[in-house]
């Protein structure tokens, strides 16, 4: 059972409304500036049409309304790939602003760090499993990425540089 406890009531990379009705309707979501919005085509949606219809009654379009353009590039692709223009990756809560996922990724070190603190307390010592390591990641990156816990599915490619990292179980 994870300890996450997850900070918004929707994991929905910041879906926020629906625009229109039948086929011609659009989904928007937050982008940077307040009142701003991005549409995702419904052909590269990353929820299930069932969950975005719901989503879509709890949700009324604001006013004023500005549709700028999609923030993320190649999001018709395997979400892995997909990056704004600086770098950062789609993510539940939907945040564009680098600080605001670095502020979010330092909570999940915290809690990380309190399980890991709780096991080695312990008074018997807690084997280092597959299973372990995954719990630990998925408390260090569950509130933002849906791929916590989850062994990599792309190669990991860090600062631009020549250092690659393979797929698991060898790029542990």
């Amino acid at each position: 059972m994870s300890r996450v406890v997850w900070r918004w009531e929707e994991k929905d990379f910041g879906f926020r409304f629906r625009r229109g009705k039948g086929r011609q309707a659009i989904e928007c979501y937050q982008s940077r500036e307040v009142g701003q919005f991005y549409v995702v085509p419904t052909t590269q949606r990353k929820l299930t049409r069932e969950r975005a219809d719901q989503l879509a009654k709890m949700a009324t379009e604001p006013a004023p309304v500005t549709v700028v353009p999609n923030p993320w590039r190649d999001y018709g692709r395997e979400w892995d790939w997909v990056v704004s223009d600086d770098g950062l990756c789609p993510n539940w809560a939907g945040c564009l602003e680098r600080h605001e996922v670095e502020r979010r990724e330092d909570e999940g070190v915290q809690r990380a760090t309190s399980l890991v603190a709780a096991l080695v307390s312990r008074d018997s010592p807690v084997p280092m499993t597959q299973h372990l390591l995954k719990e630990i990641h998925r408390e260090l990156m569950a509130a933002i990425y849906p791929f916590a816990g989850e062994w990599r599915k792309v190669a990991l490619h860090k600062g631009g540089g020549p250092t690659k990292w393979p797929l698991p179980p060898g790029g542990l």
